[in-house]
């Protein structure tokens, strides 16, 4: 039986499909962001969505920016919690 609920925010970002979703999780990770999770999928012939989970939204926000990324805008996701 689930008790609570936890909510995430998540971003994600489209990249060509040479880019490696582990390169841009340790980019993230080596500024000092810990993510609660990510995935990466095909989002056409040639590109990965690769999305980024973390509790604070904002601080990936402005290391993509300082990256030089696009990111989607917020959304969120939720969990149960046991």
């Amino acid at each position: 039986m689930v008790d609570q609920i936890q909510q995430f925010e998540y971003h994600y970002l489209i990249a060509d499909g040479q880019t490696s979703p582990a390169g841009i999780v340790k980019a993230l990770t080596d500024s000092g962001i810990d993510l609660e999770g990510f995935s990466a999928l095909p989002h056409g012939p040639a590109e990965l969505q690769i999305d980024l989970i973390t509790d604070d939204a904002k601080v990936v926000e402005e290391t993509a920016n300082k990256l030089g990324w696009k990111l989607s805008e917020k959304k969120s996701v939720s969990r149960p919690m046991r």
